[in-house]
C-alpha cells in the first residue's frame, strides 16, 4: 500500500511536464506569430485602428516596415528559442535549470521585440520555465 502512495506524485510530476512542454511549445508559437505580426503590421498597426470599426480606410503601407524587420525578426528568434528550449527541457534529465532558465529569460525578452506573444504567449513560457524549473 506505501509503495502506490510513493507512484501518484511521480506520476503527477510527470503530468505537470508535459503540461509544462505544451504550455512552453504553444507560447512560442505565439510569440512567432507575434513577431510575424510585427514584420507584417509593425507600421500599420495604427492605421488598422482608424476608420469605422478598423476597416473602413485601410490601406497597407509598406514604408515602414524596413523599421520594424528587425524587431519582428528578433521576436520571431526568441519565439523559436522558447520552443526549442522547452521540447530540451521535456526530453533531457540533465540541465534542466539551463533549460528552464533559457525559457524565462526568452520569454521575458519576448515582451519587448513580440508584445510577448500578445502576452497570452509570455505567460505561457513563463509557466513552462518555472514548471521546469521545479522539476530540478
Amino acid at each position: 500500500m506505501a509503495r502506490s502512495m510513493t507512484k501518484k506524485p511521480a506520476a503527477k510530476k510527470e503530468e505537470n511536464a508535459h503540461i509544462g512542454t505544451v504550455f512552453g511549445v504553444v507560447g512560442g508559437i505565439l510569440i512567432v506569430l507575434a513577431g510575424i505580426a510585427v514584420v507584417l503590421y509593425g507600421g500599420n498597426i495604427l492605421s488598422l485602428t482608424s476608420g469605422t470599426f478598423g476597416i473602413a480606410h485601410y490601406t497597407f503601407n509598406t514604408s515602414n516596415i524596413g523599421l520594424f524587420l528587425p524587431i519582428g525578426l528578433f521576436g520571431i528568434l526568441t519565439g523559436i528559442i522558447v520552443i526549442i528550449s522547452s521540447v530540451a527541457l521535456h526530453y533531457t534529465n540533465r540541465n534542466r535549470s539551463f533549460w528552464s532558465t533559457l525559457i524565462l529569460f526568452f520569454a521575458v525578452l519576448s515582451l519587448t521585440n513580440a508584445a510577448g506573444g500578445f502576452f497570452v504567449g509570455f505567460f505561457m513560457a513563463l509557466f513552462c520555465g518555472i514548471v521546469g524549473l521545479s522539476r530540478g
